[in-house]
């Protein structure tokens, strides 16, 4: 991680915005209880992680808790470095990122096991024993993941075959031994099966009759309920006719009223276009009349004006 301008780093700590943190890391110090909850009684997940991420994990605590120690006594093992193959490659193979004879003998063979958690973890290995010319390497095409790497291809060819025999063997064995086990377990499975099969037949015997019984119980149950129905149908058509035949007893009533209604109402209405008819011809009689005597009155006073003048 990079240093800012504000941060301030003396004596293996590092102080700065993240606060107080030791190298290599850097890392904050973890509370005493939780450490021991990580490392005791075993290597928890959590510490396997962390380890991952922070190599220098125990050297930043140590420092954290003012513990001396001496940084030869400090190195990563291969299970760390399984899932780092940059690591690993700098560890036993290279310098910079260049071939180092120099780190592992020329004859040996170094085996590096996988537990099988991430399996891209085998493929990755070999990728990076390919970046650096001359370096032999083989995955063992038999057993849990293993990749055996050395400068000598012909030995690492060897160890991964020698490897992949053990692990043939060890199958061999287990076959064996799970040939006889499934031969015993077969013998016994053949008697309980015959047991069952027997029990299975009494079973189905028992099944049968029963069966038997209990269709003639649910013929039986279905004539009296198909005779229930019938009478219930008799019975709903009866009274089905008997409400039809209201209904149309209703229906005549209902007309012959209507019937009875429009015919009042049409002498009604023949009654008042008589008594209409009248009254206009009343009207018409009486303005008639009106207009007589109007006319008698003007020809009385055209008399009247007539006499006055001579």
């Amino acid at each position: 991680m990079s240093l800012s301008d504000n941060d301030i780093q003396r004596d293996g700590f590092i102080y700065g915005l993240e606060g107080f943190r030791a190298y290599p890391g850097p890392m904050k110090r973890i509370e005493g209880p939780q450490l021991r909850l990580m490392f005791l009684p075993k290597l928890t997940y959590q510490a396997q992680t962390l380890f991952r991420s922070n190599p220098g994990l125990v050297r930043c605590q140590l420092r954290h808790y003012g513990v001396q120690f001496d940084e030869n006594n400090f190195s990563v093992t291969d299970a760390q470095l399984s899932d780092r193959p940059d690591l690993m490659m700098e560890k036993y193979f290279s310098s910079q990122g260049q071939p180092d004879h120099t780190k592992f003998g020329a004859g040996d063979v170094l085996e590096v096991p996988f537990d099988g958690s991430n399996p891209i973890l085998p493929s990755q290995m070999m990728h990076a024993a390919s970046q650096l010319i001359g370096l032999g390497y083989q995955q063992a095409p038999l057993g849990p993941p293993h990749v055996f790497m050395g400068w000598d291809t012909d030995a690492v060819a060897d160890a991964s075959r020698q490897y992949a025999l053990r692990e043939y063997a060890k199958i061999q064995d287990v076959n064996r031994t799970t040939i006889q086990r499934d031969m015993a377990v077969q013998e016994l499975a053949d008697r309980e099966e015959e047991r069952i099969k027997k029990e299975k037949i009494d079973k189905e015997i028992d099944k049968l009759v029963l069966t038997r019984r209990r269709e003639y119980e649910q013929y039986v149950r279905d004539r009296e309920e198909q005779q229930l129905r019938e009478e219930n149908e008799l019975g709903a058509q009866r009274e089905e006719a008997l409400r039809e035949n209201e209904k149309q007893r209703i229906d005549q009533e209902i007309q012959l009223e209507e019937q009875i209604q429009l015919e009042e109402q049409m002498e009604l209405d023949e009654q008042m276009q008589l008594e209409e008819q009248d009254q206009l011809e009343d009207q018409m009689q009486f303005e008639e009349h009106m207009q007589f005597e109007e006319e008698e009155h003007e020809t009385a006073m055209l008399e009247e004006q007539s006499t006055g003048r001579y």
